[in-house]
């Protein structure tokens, strides 16, 4: 009998982006990171009351079908990502969080790469330092209007070639367990 074993949920889904608002002014980019990508990231951006609820409903959704219990979440903060052709991100996690999502606003294709948390004992121990059954790294094919959310400990990159926009987040989950 075959279990899959050490699974990692994440969620791909279409988003509205007409229920997406992320006011951010201009001289709230800085450039970050090794491709010093323009990014409202520490900005401190306020996040509309309808975009909030939006997304808190989407995301409470997908963690709903989790055997986790959820009581409530917050969107602990949001930024955006201007991106041109050859703008990268390296690889990274997201520290101090439990969820973290990226809204494709006006990209052509996501070029978002997760890595398996067992990264460098699957190329260890696999001939060709890959494995079709358990794969190093996972790309999501994604278009403008489509979100990921994923735990925040997934270790992650962005690609070059990705131009436009997204917008991403860290989300806190609250629960009450009872055991």
């Amino acid at each position: 009998m075959r279990k899959n074993i050490f699974a990692v949920p994440i969620f791909e889904f279409e988003v509205d982006l007409n229920f997406i608002s992320v006011p951010v002014k201009e001289e709230e980019y800085k450039k970050m990171w090794e491709s010093k990508v323009p990014t409202s990231f520490g900005s401190r951006t306020k996040i509309p009351k309808g975009t909030y609820q939006y997304l808190s409903s989407k995301i409470i959704e997908c963690l709903r079908t989790l055997k986790d219990p959820v009581d409530k979440i917050s969107i602990d903060n949001l930024w955006k990502n201007k991106y041109e052709e050859n703008d990268f991100q390296g690889y990274h996690t997201h520290s101090n969080t439990t969820w973290s999502f990226i809204v494709y606003e006006d990209v052509e294709e996501s070029k978002t790469q997760f890595f398996n948390p067992a990264f460098s004992d699957i190329q260890n121990q696999c001939p060709q330092g890959n494995s079709l059954d358990m794969p190093v790294s996972y790309m999501p094919r994604l278009k403008s209007g489509w979100m990921v959310l994923f735990p925040s400990w997934i270790a992650h990159q962005v690609l070059p070639g990705n131009k436009g926009t997204t917008i991403s987040g860290n989300v806190t989950v609250t629960s009450v367990c009872s055991w």
